[in-house]
C-alpha cells in the first residue's frame, strides 16, 4: 500500500465531487441518500452553515486537501465532506430547500465563487487505504473530533482486525440500537436520538457489569454482539429506566463510577422493577428492535436445547429474516410478506412472493452488471431475427433464473445453483416458478398455508442473497 505522502494530487471541480453517501461516521439515516438529499441532511445535522460562513468571511482555506476515491466512475469525498458541502450550497443555493436557501443566497452572493469552483484533493488508491488517515486526523487536535458513537461506528466498519476495539464498538452500537427504539418521552427521546447530546459512555458504564448483565439478562458474544436471554419484554422493562437515568441524572457517571456504585445502583433497580431475567432464550438486538418497531410481542427465540420450539410466524416471512437492499418498493412488500397472515390472506401472499422474488432477482443481477450481458445478448439475437429490441426491455423471471443459475455467469455455490435450477423444471421435485405461475395465471389454482411456506422454505435461500447486498453472492 502507498503512503498517503505519495498519493496523486490535483484539482477537481467542485461539482465533480462527490459527498459520501456510506460514510460509516454518519449515522445509518444518511446511508443511501442521493445527493441532495445527503447535503440537506449535512446543512442540518453538521453544522456546515458556520464552515460556509467562515469561507465567505475569511475566504476558502486550501492548504489541507480532501480525501477522494474514484468508485464507479465518480470521485467519492472519503474526508472532507463537510467543506465540500458548504461550497456546494455556497455555489448553488437555489437548489436548496426552502429552510436553507435564503440563507446561502445571502452567503452566496458575499463569497468569492471562483475560489471555490475547484478544490484541491488527494486521491486515495482504494477506500480502505485512507481508513488510518481519517482516523487520525479526527483525534489531533484542531479538528472536528469525532462524537463516541461515530468513532464506534468507524471502528465496527473498519476495525474487525483489531479485536478489542472491534468487540468494543459492537457492544456500544447494540445498545445504541435498543435504547433509540425504545418507548420513552417525546423529551427523553429527543435527547437519545441526539448523537452528540447522548451520553452513551454513561450507559456502557452500566451495562459492562456483571450484575447488570444478570438482572436483565444478556450476554455478549465472541464478537461483543449482545445477545438477550430472558424474555424481551422483561428486558425492555429494565432497560428503560436505566437509559432514562443515563438521560435525566446529571450524576450518573457518579453513580456507576465503581464495581460497588454498579452493584448498589442495581440493587435499587431490583427493588423498583423486579425482572423474571432468567432463561435460555436467543435474541439478538436488531431481532429486539425489529420486533419493537413492528408492536409484535417480544418473545426470545429459544436456543437448542431450551425444550421449547420457535412460534411460527402469523406473516409469510419471519420477523428475523434480514432485508437491507436500499430499494422502497421491494422493502414495501417484504414488510408487506411479514405482516399479512398467510392463512387469512393466502392469495395476497402468493402474489405478492413471485413479485418480491422477481424485483429483487433483477435488482441483484443488475447491480452486478448481468442485466446489461442479459440485455446485449437479448439486442444480439433480436438482430438475427431482423427485429429491434424495446427500449423498456427486461428479462422475465424465468430467464433471469436460468442466468442467475447457469453455471457459466452465476458465483453461487454449485448446491444453490443446482437448487434455483430445479425451480425451472416443471418436473422436478421443487417446481417454485411453476407453482407461482399458476398462482397468477390459473383461476383453478387455490394456494394455501401450507404450500407457501414450503415455496418460502425454498426460495429463502436466493432471497437471502437478493435482498442483502452486503451478504454477497455466496450464501
Amino acid at each position: 500500500m502507498t503512503k498517503p505522502s505519495q498519493w496523486k494530487k490535483t484539482e477537481i471541480d467542485t461539482q465533480d465531487l462527490f459527498l459520501d453517501d456510506q460514510n460509516w461516521r454518519f449515522p445509518p439515516h444518511l446511508h443511501g441518500l442521493a445527493q441532495p438529499q445527503l447535503l440537506e441532511a449535512l446543512i442540518d445535522e453538521y453544522d456546515v452553515y458556520e464552515i460556509a460562513s467562515s469561507i465567505e468571511e475569511n475566504g476558502f482555506y486550501p492548504h489541507e486537501s480532501l480525501v477522494v476515491v474514484l468508485e464507479k466512475g465518480k470521485y467519492i469525498v472519503l474526508e472532507g465532506n463537510r467543506r465540500l458541502a458548504a461550497c456546494k450550497a455556497l455555489l448553488q443555493p437555489e437548489k436548496l430547500s426552502d429552510s436553507n436557501r435564503t440563507r446561502f443566497t445571502k452567503l452566496s452572493a458575499a463569497t468569492d465563487k471562483a475560489s471555490i469552483k475547484k478544490m484541491s484533493v488527494v486521491i486515495a488508491p482504494l477506500r480502505a487505504d485512507a481508513i488510518d488517515l481519517i482516523e487520525s486526523l479526527h483525534t489531533t487536535p484542531g479538528r472536528l473530533k469525532w462524537d463516541p458513537i461515530s468513532k464506534y461506528r468507524f471502528n465496527q466498519a473498519y476495525r474487525s482486525n483489531n479485536k478489542a476495539k472491534f468487540t468494543e464498538a459492537n457492544k456500544a452500537l447494540d445498545a445504541y440500537l435498543i435504547a433509540k427504539a425504545l418507548d420513552l418521552p417525546e423529551e427523553i427521546k429527543k435527547i437519545v436520538l441526539n448523537e452528540k447530546k447522548f451520553y452513551l459512555t454513561n450507559l456502557l458504564r452500566i451495562m459492562d457489569d456483571e450484575n447488570t448483565m444478570k438482572y436483565l439478562g444478556y450476554s455478549y458474544d465472541h464478537n461483543g454482539k449482545l445477545i438477550i436471554k430472558s424474555k424481551g419484554s422483561e428486558f425492555q422493562k429494565g432497560f428503560t429506566p436505566i437509559v432514562t437515568d443515563v438521560v435525566t441524572s446529571k450524576s450518573f457517571s457518579r453513580m456507576v463510577n465503581s464495581v460497588e456504585d454498579k452493584k448498589k445502583y442495581i440493587t435499587d433497580k431490583k427493588r423498583e422493577v423486579n425482572l423474571k431475567s432468567s432463561g435460555s432464550g436467543h435474541l439478538t438486538a436488531e431481532q429486539f428492535v425489529k420486533q419493537l418497531q413492528k408492536g409484535t410481542s417480544i418473545t426470545s427465540v429459544p436456543t437448542k436445547g431450551s425444550g421449547r420450539s420457535k412460534a411460527t410466524s402469523k406473516g409469510l416471512i419471519p420477523m428475523d429474516f434480514d432485508c437491507t437492499i436500499k430499494e422502497t418498493r421491494i422493502q414495501s412488500v417484504f414488510g408487506e410478506l411479514q405482516r399479512m397472515p398467510v392463512i387469512k390472506y393466502a392469495n395476497a401472499v402468493g402474489i405478492s412472493l413471485r413479485l418480491l422474488l422477481e424485483l429483487s432477482l433483477f435488482k441483484h443481477l443488475d447491480s452486478i452488471g448481468e442485466i446489461a450481458k442479459m440485455k446485449a445478448e437479448a439486442h444480439k439475437a433480436a438482430a438475427k431475427k431482423g427485429q429491434n429490441l424495446t427500449g423498456h426491455w427486461t428479462p422475465e423471471l424465468k430467464k433471469m433464473l436460468k442466468w442467475i443459475s447457469d453455471p457459466a455467469t452465476t458465483t453461487l455455490s454449485g448446491h444453490l445453483s443446482k437448487k434455483i435450477a430445479d425451480f425451472i423444471d416443471q418436473k422436478s421435485e421443487d417446481p417454485v416458478l411453476y407453482n407461482l405461475n399458476q398462482l397468477v395465471h390459473n383461476p383453478e389454482e387455490i394456494p394455501d398455508e401450507t404450500s407457501l411456506r414450503k415455496t418460502w422454505s425454498s426460495l429463502q435461500g436466493l432471497l437471502k442473497i437478493t435482498l442483502n447486498p452486503s451478504d454477497g453472492t455466496k450464501p
